[in-house]
């Protein structure tokens, strides 16, 4: 076992800070940080009692990044040449994983699938920014280090890979010794890659990771917040007065305070009572809070309808015109998630050769664009005019609708609905036919 120098910098302690932060507001688990934030502004937060007032009930930030991640929201068909390896996918569960990846992605801005190898299968897993680091060199990833647990007190186990190693680092203070995973004493990275697909919310530069996008959304997180603390520390003088006693020498109230039938009177020389009646603009306030969350909303692509019951919900085209800027972040994401879900494929079939269980052929994947409810009359008369204006043919928009039917079956369907429907027509034609003869008939008799 060797030991080496402290490789962190402080640069990067904050960056893990940072993002072990953001990281415990998703789970909802950020009143530190609101309380932080009101010592900053008020002096005597105590002694105003806010910090049992705090309001963290809305977490913004978790509902937009919920919100904006749809890569895997409207279904994902995948085709795979091996049977196995559909079998596999199944039970790794990656529809679940992935989808958890995009939410991930959207709030930490950069993901690490891992591929290992568990129980005689694949397995992947998710590394975050706050437990993991990676070493960039010419526009690539060269190393990746991620927490795996703590040893005691002071000691943390890191797992170290390179293109070449494999080893835990063992970090106690201001030393770390390298130790050899178990079954790996030479310390080698038994698949000659980095095992991990690199998951990137926008375009990387310099440098692997992105620290700033969704700072505008965590601090609006923590300001709405709050505003929504101060709220309720000012409601109770939005109902109440104070009572104000002035005097030379100033005794002590009689009477029944909440009892407005009762006369209160104050002990002492030159007395006098009187209420000191504080005002706040309660709904200015209000108002603040929600253009705060409505304007985070649209910078992210959200209808603020989001943010309100209506009883009259939107739907078909007018739902499409609120959500176009998030469709198109949508579609954008679905098509780096294709190349993610390809490497992902690639690396799962690297792992699993060498365990001796190879993956034949590839798998081709597909994902459903954005869909929203509208009226069946309003998707009739569209496909109606479709059909008139020779824009479409019945047997296509049937395959839009049911996409595993071929041109073949979609065709013979469309025959077989017309026959249907022409032979309804001839005997109701014909049945009118029988009763006007008749109708004559009795006429011509009469």
């Amino acid at each position: 076992m060797a030991t080496i120098a402290t490789a962190i910098p402080s640069s990067s302690n904050t960056r893990l800070d940072k993002f072990k932060r953001r990281y415990e507001m998703y789970n909802d688990n950020y009143r530190g940080q609101v309380i932080g934030k009101l010592g900053q502004i008020y002096r005597a937060f105590k002694q105003l009692n806010l910090d049992v007032q705090i309001n963290d009930n809305n977490n913004l930030f978790k509902h937009i990044v919920n919100a904006t991640s749809n890569v895997y929201s409207f279904g994902v068909e995948r085709e795979f040449e091996d049977e196995a390896a559909k079998d596999i996918y199944t039970d790794l569960r990656v529809n679940k994983t992935m989808a958890q990846a995009n939410r991930y992605m959207n709030a930490f801005n950069d993901v690490l699938v891992q591929v290992s190898w568990d129980d005689d299968k694949p397995k992947i897993m998710l590394r975050l920014p706050h437990q993991t680091e990676v070493g960039y060199s010419g526009g690539e990833p060269s190393t990746v280090s991620y927490f795996i647990e703590m040893i005691d007190e002071h000691t943390e186990r890191w797992a170290y890979w390179s293109e070449d190693e494999h080893y835990y680092i063992e970090k106690s203070r201001s030393k770390e010794k390298i130790v050899a995973v178990e079954n790996n004493d030479e310390m080698v990275n038994p698949f000659g890659v980095l095992p991990f697909v690199f998951l990137h919310n926008g375009w990387r530069d310099e440098s692997f990771w992105d620290v700033f996008t969704g700072d505008d959304l965590v601090n609006g997180t923590i300001d709405l917040a709050v505003h929504l603390t101060f709220l309720n520390h000012i409601i109770k003088s939005q109902s109440f007065k104070q009572l104000v006693g002035k005097g030379d020498n100033v005794g002590e109230l009689l009477g029944q305070v909440l009892d407005p039938l009762s006369i209160l009177t104050l002990t002492g020389q030159n007395t006098e009572i009187s209420v000191l009646d504080m005002q706040s603009n309660y709904e200015q306030l209000h108002k603040v809070a929600q253009e705060l969350a409505n304007s985070l909303a649209v910078n992210y692509g959200i209808s603020p309808n989001q943010f309100r019951m209506s009883g009259s919900p939107s739907s078909g085209f007018s739902l499409k015109m609120e959500n176009l800027k998030l469709d198109r972040l949508t579609i954008e994401q679905q098509s780096d998630f294709r190349v993610y879900e390809k490497e992902l494929f690639t690396m799962v079939g690297l792992v699993s050769e060498y365990y001796g269980k190879p993956i034949k052929g590839e798998m081709f994947v597909n994902f459903g664009e954005p869909k929203y409810p509208e009226p069946e009359k309003d998707r009739l008369s569209y496909n109606r005019e479709l059909i008139d204006l020779g824009l479409s043919s019945p047997y296509k928009i049937l395959m839009k609708e049911d996409p595993d039917l071929t041109a073949e079956e979609a065709i013979v369907m469309v025959e077989d609905n017309l026959n249907r429907r022409n032979e309804m027509f001839d005997k109701i034609r014909l049945g009118a036919s029988i009763v006007e003869t008749t109708k004559a008939i009795d006429d011509a008799n009469s």
